[in-house]
């Protein structure tokens, strides 16, 4: 029993995420009492502008994670692309070593100019972005600092993401997991002394980029044994120039995708935050900070599971997927659900125990922030598994989304002012869905109404009951 704990990828995604949230939410008490109320501003502007710099990285993360994973799992990269047609088990019981080495080699090559895009996107970003925020500050040059200590950090981070990336394909999902978690318990205590004995806006940001890069190193260490085993030692790149077509092929796909989701993520903070001034804005930010927070725990739990669909798809193994994808969903949903319960029951109190000089947003904006981020969670879900058969949709569907939340927000934000950025969030979602059943449910051999009745509709329905008593 105690075996299986260890290796679960859930529990230590769990254990992970427990432990992020703690890190991520003990930094707040001490900002929104210590800092000035535009270094508060700036201090929740920072996330959401690095949150959309990532973006850039990320399909090339879910393309790479794909492809470890279909190798790993026995599937020849010239078969990658028929992975959709599947209908029955088809796979070898064998890793083919010279495949599975040009895909990490290509890995290689790719996030070196990757790390270089990113850290030109945070720079241009932070200057046109963060001019009249930081301006703002007690000490301008503190501010910029402080960008430039996360701008930095981030792209070395993000650089030896792949080495995650590889343990995650080749089923360490759990190691990865219970070796963020660690790392990032382990830095718990510093994160606490910076917090409490010298609390500035560039000492909490450099021990928090400390731990982050912490963990970065610590996870390419541990790749190091499994990477001895599996990746050859020759670069076979040259080899396996046709590998890159279909790397590209699905990687600028998923490009698009996380660049444009990221985008209406995190471009309401980005647009509060020139229109309002920093005490009206920083409560948005805030509240949304806290939605963030809940939709990366949500998000972990699906995770942990991804490398396990991709398996089941690249293999055709569809009866042993349907159960799998279910359980998986109702575990993140439910995640979801007691985050919230949270939240609404215990949050303005604590809130007032700690003489916050901010406050959660109204009502109405907590509610619209609910079913936004549980229809944003349903979308990435379903976009998700798609794309573990090879078959990508969210190229096509999240600029469609893209187009109608700017349409909604253009007309909605004269109306409801801040609550316009969640509320078209939800509209644009609910455009979509004839598209996405009519694209996704197809692959997994079922439809949308005969699956969701016992997902996502019941989800919905109790979010609803909860609301409704909240606000009664």
């Amino acid at each position: 029993m105690l075996k299986k704990i260890y290796h679960s990828a859930i529990l230590n995604s769990w254990f992970n995420s427990v432990v992020v949230m703690i890190t991520s939410i003990i930094a707040i008490p001490i900002v929104i009492s210590k800092l000035t109320v535009p270094e508060i501003n700036v201090w929740f502007l920072f996330a959401s502008i690095t949150a959309l710099g990532q973006g850039v990285l990320f399909g090339f993360n879910t393309t790479f994670l794909r492809f470890i994973v279909y190798s790993y799992s026995g599937i020849r990269i010239a078969d990658f692309k028929d992975i959709r047609a599947k209908k029955e088990l088809d796979f070898s019981e064998r890793v083919d070593p010279n495949e599975f080495s040009a895909i990490f080699h290509l890995m290689n090559r790719i996030y070196n100019y990757i790390a270089l895009v990113y850290l030109s996107i945070m720079i241009i970003t932070g200057y046109f972005v963060l001019r009249k925020p930081i301006s703002a500050l007690p000490s301008v040059n503190a501010g910029w600092i402080a960008w430039t200590i996360i701008a930095v950090s981030t792209t070395i981070s993000l650089r030896f993401g792949l080495y995650q990336i590889f343990l995650e394909g080749v089923g360490k999902v759990a190691l990865v997991q219970r070796i963020r978690g660690t790392v990032s318990l382990l830095g718990l205590v510093f994160i606490i002394m910076v917090l409490y004995l010298s609390p500035s806006l560039i000492s909490i940001i450099s021990i928090y980029q400390g731990v982050a890069m912490a963990v970065a190193f610590s996870i390419l260490i541990f790749s190091l044994p499994e990477r001895r085993i599996l990746v050859l030692k020759v670069d076979h790149f040259n080899q396996k120039k046709d590998l890159l077509k279909t790397v590209i092929a699905s990687a600028w796909k998923s490009g698009i995708t996380t660049v444009s989701a990221s985008i209406i993520q995190h471009i309401s903070s980005i647009i509060v935050s020139q229109l309002f001034p920093p005490a009206q804005s920083a409560i948005f930010l805030f509240t949304k900070r806290l939605f963030d927070v809940m939709e990366t725990f949500t998000q972990a739990t699906f995770q942990a599971r991804l490398p396990i669909i991709a398996k089941y798809r690249s293999r055709g193994d569809i009866a042993q997927l349907l159960p799998y994808i279910k359980q998986t969903q109702w575990f993140a949903y439910g995640v979801f659900l007691v985050g919230y319960l949270v939240l609404i029951l215990f949050g303005n109190e604590i809130l007032l125990q700690l003489n916050a000089k901010v406050s959660l947003g109204e009502m109405s904006l907590i509610v619209l922030f609910s079913f936004s981020i549980l229809m944003r969670r349903w979308l990435g879900f379903s976009m998700a598994i798609s794309n573990q058969s090879n078959h990508l949709i969210d190229y096509i569907i999240i600029p469609i989304t893209g187009m109608c939340f700017f349409v909604a927000i253009y007309f909605l934000y004269p109306i409801f002012g801040v609550n316009a950025f969640p509320f078209a969030q939800i509209l644009s979602i609910l455009v979509i869905i004839p598209i996405v059943a009519k694209m996704y449910y197809p692959v997994i051999r079922t439809s949308f109404f005969k699956y969701e009745r016992t997902t996502l509709i019941p989800i919905v329905a109790l979010l609803v009951v909860i609301n409704i008593i909240l606000m009664n």
